[in-house]
């Protein structure tokens, strides 16, 4: 307060100055001694013609020396004609002479990196001192100890030494009794407490409670309202969590209305149909069914299981069913499952294991062959990791953060013979090989405007080896992977996409885009010449929302094979999603 009277001071003491006589500030260090020498080259004399500015400096000048050791430093001033000099004055310097720690739990001294000789013959300094107090006060909050205090006592300055005393009283040891819900909240106690890693029992630990609200606020299936809130008792502490459901269930279409060069231009149409149930029991599991239509009889189902916090731990179940039926050709079936390590929200490590098989279906035409055709009867047996990592504002429509998805597995591919097929034509072929199998992907939210967002996404995947069949490969193509071709166009053993994505969001989950995709895949398959393009895709879409839910409409341009656009083959994907 006195530092700010002065200032107000010289600026009160400026307006009263005749025009012709302009008031100036001289601000210098003001003392003698070649240790002072190096401060006034570090803060030169300095005039100014503000005397906020002048005072603001000051006390800069001033706060870094009480951090250098002076802390008896002041600030003085006088006026000689129009120039008002601000000395900074600054008086004894002290050094730590001892710091007495003799009643302190040398376990708690440990735990914060207390050094006996950074307090004796160094430098005094309140930055020091503070950093000690806080880092106890910490530790005994994160330990079982929330009504610790730390204090410094018996402060003795000789000469220009300093000796005290530091005192720390932990108060009684309190752990935690209960987690309570309010709100009506359809969540079981078990995977909660697992989930947030505070149990029954368990010291109490201010920065887990506090950690708690933002993870409890990763899961989509609930609501917070407000900071938990903790009532103790001698020796307990009861955790109090207000929250509601959250409608994070869903279901999903899309339907895709392309031309069918093949009929006489007519309309084509197939579509998907996703279905995700969350926290349906109350335990934080998720049942996912997938289903795609595509050409001809061709169709996809992608099944799932995930169940957390298993035998309250932090780990997590998965299971994958995926079938794949390309149309009468072959009939691919995969079976995967994976451990994960749950982080909070979507954010997992996971090790698992996967079963991928591939089965010939019509083979008729195949008895007379000469040559194995494109695809072929495969199992692979591996074993993988996969990561997953997000942090959104929003995850339905996000305005900024980043989503990053990685997946690798090896293990050991078997062709098996076909007994319709000529035995000769494996001759050529090794039949029991290694496979490695790699997938990522990323998209970047940049919030260029308040309502404009530049959305970056990247994935790519690679199959190593030349003895690759069709029927392991990746797919590329359509509204979830390349807007403006087919569904599922191409396979490649090796794929790279870029996404380039423009939105203007017109509310929470509406918004209009505009999109850029890029991509260049290959395929190595046995016995044939190497196929390689860089399809591109342009269009724009619209996402808006309704009573029943969030429609999407989407129409794209594709070019394949150095063609131009053509008008006339544009896609159009309409897509639904509901949450309940």
């Amino acid at each position: 307060m006195k530092s700010l009277l002065t200032a107000l001071f010289f600026f009160l003491a400026t307006t009263i100055v005749p025009a012709q006589r302009a008031v100036r500030f001289l601000v210098r260090i003001s003392a003698e001694g070649e240790e002072l020498r190096n401060w006034e080259k570090k803060f030169p004399a300095k005039t100014y013609r503000d005397s906020l500015i002048a005072f603001r400096n000051a006390q800069r000048i001033r706060t870094e020396m009480i951090a250098g050791g002076y802390i008896t430093c002041d600030i003085g001033q006088s006026r000689v004609d129009s120039t008002v000099e601000i000395a900074i004055l600054p008086g004894q310097r002290y050094t730590w002479k001892a710091l007495r720690t003799g009643s302190v739990d040398p376990f708690w001294l440990d735990n914060v990196n207390y050094r006996r000789k950074g307090f004796s013959d160094q430098i005094f300094g309140f930055g020091e001192i503070s950093a000690l107090l806080n880092g106890l006060l910490n530790f005994g909050e994160n330990n079982g100890y929330p009504f610790v205090s730390v204090q410094i006592d018996s402060v003795i300055f000789s000469s220009s030494q300093v000796e005290a005393a530091l005192v720390v009283v932990k108060g009684p040891e309190v752990k935690i009794d209960s987690l309570i819900i309010k709100g009506g909240a359809k969540i079981s106690n078990a995977f909660l407490r697992n989930y947030l890693g505070i149990h029954n029992g368990d010291l109490y630990d201010e920065h887990r409670i506090l950690r708690a609200w933002s993870r409890m606020g990763d899961l989509p299936f609930l609501e917070i309202s407000g900071k938990p809130v903790v009532e103790f008792s001698p020796g307990k502490a009861d955790l109090y969590f207000a929250m509601k459901n959250r409608r994070a269930s869903r279901f999903d279409g899309i339907l895709g209305i392309v031309p069918d060069p093949a009929n006489d231009g007519k309309l084509k149409i197939g579509g998907e149909f996703n279905l995700l149930l969350h926290n349906a029991f109350g335990r934080g599991e998720k049942v996912s069914f997938k289903w795609k239509k595509r050409d001809g009889a061709s169709q996809d189902l992608d099944a799932g299981f995930n169940y957390p916090c298993l035998l309250s731990s932090a780990f997590g179940l998965d299971f994958r069913l995926k079938l794949l039926k390309q149309d009468t050709l072959y009939l691919n079936m995969e079976r995967k499952l994976g451990v994960q390590y749950l982080f909070g929200g979507e954010n997992f490590i996971e090790g698992y294991t996967t079963l991928r098989q591939s089965d010939l279906i019509s083979v008729a035409a195949l008895k007379y062959a000469t040559e194995l055709p494109d695809y072929a009867d495969v199992s692979t047996q591996a074993f993988g990791i996969r990561i997953n990592y997000e942090q959104l504002d929003y995850r339905f429509n996000p305005s900024k953060g980043f989503a990053f998805q990685l997946q690798a597995d090896a293990g050991t591919r078997r062709i098996r013979k076909n007994p319709a097929l000529n035995e000769h034509l494996y001759d050529s072929l090794d039949m029991r090989t290694s496979q490695y199998n790699i997938y990522a992907e990323g998209a970047v939210y940049l919030p260029l405007r308040e309502r404009l967002i530049l959305r970056p996404f990247v994935s790519g995947g690679y199959i190593p080896g030349e003895n690759v069949f069709v029927n392991e490969m990746f797919t590329l193509g359509g509204f979830r992977r390349l807007r403006g071709h087919d569904e599922d166009a191409y396979r490649a053993s090796a794929f790279m996409l870029a996404s380039l994505e423009l939105r203007l969001k017109l509310e929470k989950n509406s918004s209009l885009f505009v999109f850029g995709d890029f991509a260049a895949w290959e395929a190595r398959v046995s016995g044939k010449d190497r196929q390689h393009d860089t399809p591109w895709g342009v269009g724009a879409g619209l996402n808006f929302e309704s009573r029943l839910g969030i429609f999407s409409l989407v129409y794209g341009l594709g070019s394949s094979f150095g063609n131009g656009l053509d008008l006339r083959s544009g896609k159009v994907h309409v897509g639904f999603l509901n949450y309940f």
